[in-house]
């Protein structure tokens, strides 16, 4: 199975690019932080990251791995809407400290390929996105270094419409492949 995470600050089009993804007939997993902001939220909870960041990383790490195990086996191919590096970037954007069970998730729970995506050039703050666009830009490069960090191959893909953003990430992996097949 290979596991591509498609990542980037809020307002970067993520979610956009994967919904479409799953249109394509491409198994997909969604932001776990918004499910849990959806879930902390119906029931008046103080796990959200407008109000205690820690508690709300802690749970999105949590959804963040319970859905990467339910991945169904014969998933060729798998889109996620963020990975758990994304978690510790938060936090550390955030001035906290990042528990060790971050890092061994992150260890445990490993991708093939990493697309971040530059941000739009416009904002749009919802309930979910509060970051200003000085903010935004922080948490851009903060998940860029985190993945790098933690020694992935960071594939940046520009502004471009959904479709030809897809176009760029299909392509890229078809690269990829075109070139191991030849090596080997």
């Amino acid at each position: 199975m290979l596991k591509v995470v498609i990542t980037g600050g809020p307002c970067t089009g993520k979610t956009s690019v994967v919904e479409n993804l799953k249109e394509l007939g491409y198994h997909t997993l969604p932001e776990a932080a918004r499910k849990v902001i959806e879930e902390q939220e119906k029931i008046g909870s103080d796990a959200l990251p407008w109000k205690d960041k820690l508690k709300f990383q802690n749970l999105v790490l949590k959804k963040q791995i319970e859905q990467e195990r339910g991945i169904p086996e014969n998933a060729e191919i798998v889109f996620l809407d963020r990975g758990i590096p994304d978690g510790i970037a938060y936090l550390r954007v955030a001035g906290l400290p990042v528990p060790e069970e971050y890092y061994s998730a992150a260890e445990e729970h490993r991708y093939d390929f990493v697309f971040l995506l530059e941000e739009l050039p416009f904002f749009e703050n919802d309930g979910a996105r509060r970051e200003s666009p000085e903010e935004r830009k922080i948490i851009q490069r903060e998940i860029n270094r985190v993945y790098e960090e933690l020694g992935y191959g960071v594939a940046e893909v520009p502004f471009m419409s959904v479709e030809e953003r897809i176009n760029y990430i299909l392509r890229t992996l078809g690269s990829f492949y075109d070139r191991a097949a030849e090596i080997l």
